[in-house]
Order: structure tokens, then sequence, then C-alpha cells
């Protein structure tokens, strides 16, 4: 189920194109990163996402009803907050604890509840850990292609 959508979303920065009709969908239950090279309009999304800046054109949808955010505190009060690139984390904490630790500045900014913030952590412990037994299974199994077709290259 989409729970929140972008269609169409483009931004111009003077003459430049930042974004141009940009669709993103974001499915309930799902865990979604933007990916991208630099320039390829990865914050622009994220800041129109999170009511940093306006669209100059196009629509975003939550829960199929048309919104648009004036402020990050009107995109919050939706329940859409983005987590932006930090590169000054605390660096003896786990990652779940730094996504936790976001959770209680969001939390003392006005996000709903306490309970929001350990759940965060619990999830974000779950989700770690099976996206590293995931990873751990891709590295073999690329590792075993890899060993795989070594040995048929090799043979005579």
């Amino acid at each position: 189920m989409t729970l929140f959508a972008m269609q169409g979303v483009s931004k111009r920065y003077g003459g430049v194109h930042a974004l141009q009709q940009a669709n993103l969908s974001v499915e309930a239950g799902r865990i979604h990163a933007v990916l991208g090279e630099n320039g390829a309009g990865k914050s622009t999304l994220i800041k129109i996402m999170a009511g940093v800046v306006a669209p100059d054109q196009g629509d975003m949808l939550l829960n199929g009803r048309p919104v648009a955010f004036a402020s990050p505190a009107a995109a919050n009060a939706a329940g859409i907050v983005c987590v932006f690139q930090e590169l000054s984390l605390i660096p003896d904490l786990t990652v779940a604890d730094n996504i936790a630790a976001l959770s209680l500045l969001a939390y003392r900014e006005g996000a709903s509840t306490l309970l929001n913030v350990l759940e965060a952590q619990r999830t974000s412990r779950a989700t770690l850990a099976q996206y590293i037994d995931d990873l751990a299974t891709a590295r073999n199994a690329a590792g075993l292609v890899r060993l795989l077709t070594l040995s048929a290259a090799t043979k005579p």
C-alpha cells in the first residue's frame, strides 16, 4: 500500500534544474533509501518531502490525499520525518542507538510520544540485524559465484 507519493515533482534554483519530474512511492511497512550520484537531486527531493523547500511543480500524496508542507514542523505533524546524512553522529554508539538518539531529539522537539523513541530503537536494531544477515549472505553468494566463475574459467 502506498503511504506517501511524489509525482512529477520539479524544483529549480535560478537556471539550474535541481529536480525534474521526479516520482517516488513510499510503501507502508518498508524501509526506503534515496541513492544517487552527486547532483542527482536526492537532497532536493528529501527537502521537498520534509517541508524544507516547496516544489515548483508536482504533487505529493499522503494516504492518497494531496498534501503540501509549508515547514518541517508541518511535515512532522503529518508523520513525515526525514533522517539527513549526519557526519557528526556519536561515534561510540551503535547505528541503532544513534537512530534512537535522533528520535529522542525529535521527541524533545514535539514528536508524539517517548514510546515512539523506544520502538524506533527496537525496530532499528532488528532491521539492522536483518540487513547485516542479508549482506553477509549476499557477500557469501557473490564470493561463491566468483569462485565458481574462476573455477570454470581455469578448467581445460
